[in-house]
């Protein structure tokens, strides 16, 4: 048997919805389903810590520091779904999503943690609270975010 193994996202969302693809680092150990062993499958259980959670937006944020919208976008997973800070379009892909960057980072945003509350649990974390971009003109805009972190594994044919 095959094991196929999901990808791990982040989500940012209000007025900043995405999935994002996040960082191995996040979660160490493999999680699997060996059909093999057992007719019930297993998942290996891994807690990130609340600090690797935390790391997510900061990488995204310093992201937004190089002023390329590339390297925004590419934390973004190939399905994820953009409705920005700054604009009523819904942004689908990654073509859309670095259109929405280029004209965002000619602003020179920061983004600053206001609130956040991060929960975490076997294969997953949520990471919600509000934040405020600072842009190089000094002025602000306010979002909220829910990032979310999860682990899916499987083996086995989809019948």
């Amino acid at each position: 048997m095959r094991c196929l193994y999901a990808k791990i996202y982040f989500v940012i969302s209000g007025f900043n919805y995405g999935f994002l693809t996040a960082f191995t680092s996040l979660a160490s150990a493999d999680a699997k389903i060996d059909h093999r062993k057992s007719s019930t499958a297993t998942v290996r259980c891994h807690v990130p810590t609340k600090a690797k959670v935390a790391a997510l937006f900061d990488r995204w944020n310093k992201s937004l520091l190089t002023g390329d919208p590339a390297k925004v976008v590419a934390n973004y997973a190939p399905d994820a779904v953009l409705l920005p800070t700054l604009s009523k379009k819904v942004r689908y892909t990654q073509k859309e999503r670095e259109d929405y960057f280029r004209g965002f980072l000619k602003k020179k945003p920061v983004g600053h943690i206001d609130s956040r509350t991060i929960r975490t649990g076997c294969n997953e974390a949520l990471d919600t609270g509000t934040y405020t971009f600072t842009f190089g003109d000094g002025s602000k805009a306010a979002a909220r975010h829910v990032c979310l972190c999860c682990r899916v594994a499987f083996c086995g044919a989809i019948s």
